[in-house]
């Protein structure tokens, strides 16, 4: 079948030669996988967290920035590392520590705002947990509010590879989409060969994620082509990201939706979450004030438009 010159047939493996023989997105700092087994034990100490986390410059400097938000504030502005990791809690510092290394693995590529987009993503990830919390309530499933949380973050990473991949044809893909954020995928795979949902499972693989998580990233755009037993993440994280499109932040390359009209998207998924449609004003009240009360707009705000 003749193929046009603006396209191309990338697969999963070619992209995973790509950024493992050609080093273009570096690997996870061991500073990562250090937390996570230090915060495995229950008598870890706040003093042994910080002299881990003190040994990573950006992580460290963005956890200082984290506890500059108001949530955090009570009455001076924490002045040492120790008294940073005592005022957000493990929880959080653990978040903020993954946040901080996806934002600066990924360097910034010539078709995506990265202020855009990482606003976005940080919408998206507290949707995610806010919406995890929910249906954990409602008995609709078990979903750990911190993986929903860094699952949401990372969603559309995959974009960013492919924009830094084949920076000509997705300024194409940005060119279609960029009215019509539900066709992005499709445009994706129409000139490229695969969706940002792929690209962003095949960087998770690579960054050694479980497979739960790479699997929710790969189909959250098409959750029902998944098997049953991978849905309902990714179910999560489609519903998140309505969530943030509704609100009017788009993820860098796509214009956000009149957010006086609840997208019946985001109608059907929240409807199957057993979530009340009517209250969409409510959550996304919810969700802005959080962002801003945890600091999240403060990481992204020196970022490049």
């Amino acid at each position: 079948m003749y193929k046009r010159q603006n396209q191309q047939s990338l697969t999963a493996k070619d992209l995973h030669d790509w950024l493992t023989i050609n080093k273009v997105i570096p690997s996870l700092p061991t500073v990562l996988t250090r937390l996570d087994a230090l915060l495995r034990n229950p008598s870890v100490s706040v003093d042994q967290v910080a002299s881990l986390l003190a040994a990573d410059v950006i992580v460290s400097a963005s956890i200082m920035k984290a506890v500059g938000a108001m949530r955090y504030v009570t009455v001076n502005p924490a002045e040492t590392l120790t008294e940073a990791v005592s005022r957000l809690g493990f929880s959080d510092v653990r978040v903020i520590a993954y946040a901080a290394v996806f934002m600066s693995r990924i360097a910034p590529t010539p078709n995506i705002s990265q202020k855009n987009f990482w606003l976005s993503a940080f919408v998206s990830a507290v949707a995610a947990r806010e919406l995890a919390e929910h249906l954990t309530k409602k008995g609709l499933g078990s979903f750990d509010p911190a993986t929903a949380f860094l699952l949401g973050l990372a969603h559309d990473v995959g974009m960013l590879v492919l924009d830094a991949h084949s920076p000509r044809l997705y300024k194409e893909v940005v060119m279609k989409s960029k009215f019509n954020p539900s066709a992005l995928s499709r445009h994706e795979k129409e000139i490229l060969g695969l969706n940002h949902g792929v690209a962003g499972a095949v960087l998770m693989k690579v960054w050694g994620f479980p497979e739960s998580w790479i699997m929710a990233v790969a189909g959250h755009s098409f959750p029902a082509r998944l098997s049953k037993e991978f849905q309902p993440w990714a179910d999560l994280l489609l519903a998140s990201e309505s969530v943030a499109f509704y609100m009017g932040y788009n993820n860098g390359a796509c214009q956000a939706q009149n957010p006086e009209i609840v997208p019946e998207l985001l109608v059907q998924r929240l409807q199957y979450m057993h979530f009340d449609p009517k209250d969409c004003c409510q959550l996304a009240d919810r969700i802005r004030q959080l962002v801003e009360q945890e600091g999240w707009s403060t990481l992204v705000s020196s970022l490049p438009s």
